[in-house]
């Protein structure tokens, strides 16, 4: 094989499975050189022992740039229980491991202990890193750390931070900014927990599309959230938004239909049974193309057939920009002047 042209040995090794690339790095020096960055693209990792991060670390340390991959996927749960066993925190292993893959764009990270991630990589920068998806399986009120994380990257596009929404009784004060991060005048889409939306959209610029949990939150919230979108930069320039809201959705449709004018793209997702009749809201959003509306509570056939009756008429008055529209099991699609009407299975 040694004598085959490169593109031709690369081709054959794409056919392989990843355990047959494994054995081919094996074979030589050549083989390995080629095998490694096609083998090597994308790091998934499940952290549930602290011997597997130390195991990551040895991994990368003879790893040249060129093999470096550009996804690195870390799930790591029940460290408390792994440091006791086997003595040591995997932490600065994960740390050397991040800031040694250069060549890294997209960071996925999924942990029970986010303070103790953030407060060991925040001092590393990841140069050629654009998106980042933080998930925390346990709430936390101590974003200092992944501020300061996220500030060493304004390069970021991609932002999504997620974690378990809060219960109604933590909405009676308006809790304090979560973090404050410079300018990221490159950021073009977000996920964020309603309470982030303020701290964070005073750096955006170029925002085109948002996804924000409201969760439990009433209109005061749900006002102040929307307020703060419009009047920043990027009030006239975001197109996409999608929501998620704990019953009724109302307070949510009426302030972003009245505030947010740019809006093309609208899904609101809540777990309400009820039939939807907002069509004056749709009314004032002159540029809006497309309207989603998901349900995930469980309805019974009563309420069913109350959403199949909804009017083909109730559509007549809707701006001309607007030109699909999907209520639940529903959907009407414009042609020219006439809503045609699918039932979905």
């Amino acid at each position: 094989m040694d004598a085959l042209p490169l593109e031709l040995v690369r081709a054959i090794v794409l056919l392989g499975r990843s355990h047959e690339q494994v054995m081919w790095m094996r074979v030589s020096k050549r083989l390995s050189d080629i095998t490694a960055p096609l083998l090597y693209k994308n790091v998934f990792v499940n952290i549930q022992k602290s011997n597997a991060a130390a195991s990551l670390r040895l991994a990368v340390t003879g790893t040249h740039k060129e093999m470096a991959p550009k996804i690195l996927s870390l799930r790591v749960i029940n460290l408390a229980v792994s440091t006791v066993t086997y003595g040591a925190s995997p932490w600065p292993d994960i740390a050397f491991v991040t800031a040694r893959l250069t060549n890294l764009q997209i960071l996925q990270f999924h942990s029970s202990s986010p303070n103790d991630w953030a407060s060991h990589l925040r001092n590393i920068s990841v140069f050629n890193l654009h998106t980042l998806t933080i998930v925390y399986a346990s709430r936390t009120s101590h974003f200092g750390p992944l501020s300061k994380f996220i500030s060493r990257h304004p390069q970021l596009r991609n932002l999504s931070i997620q974690c378990p929404t809060m219960t109604a009784a933590e909405f009676t004060v308006q809790p304090q900014s979560p973090f404050t991060v410079p300018a990221l005048h490159s950021l073009e889409h977000v996920v964020l927990p309603w309470h982030f939306v303020q701290a964070i959209v005073g750096a955006l610029k170029d925002l085109r599309s948002a996804a924000l949990d409201f969760g439990p939150c009433g209109p005061a919230e749900i006002e102040t959230s929307i307020l703060s979108l419009k009047t920043s930069a990027v009030g006239k320039r975001l197109q996409t938004l999608i929501c998620i809201k704990q019953r009724t959705y109302d307070s949510l449709l009426d302030y972003i239909s009245s505030q947010l004018s740019s809006i093309e793209s609208l899904t609101i997702q809540c777990d309400a049974a009820e039939v939807f009749h907002q069509f004056v809201y749709l009314e004032r959003m002159k540029k809006l193309k497309k309207f989603t509306l998901i349900s995930t509570a469980t309805w019974v056939a009563k309420e069913r057939t109350k959403v199949n009756a909804i009017s083909d008429e109730a559509l007549l008055s809707l701006p001309e920009a607007l030109q699909e529209i999907n209520l639940y099991n529903l959907s009407w699609t414009r042609e020219g002047n006439v809503w045609k009407r699918r039932l979905s299975t």
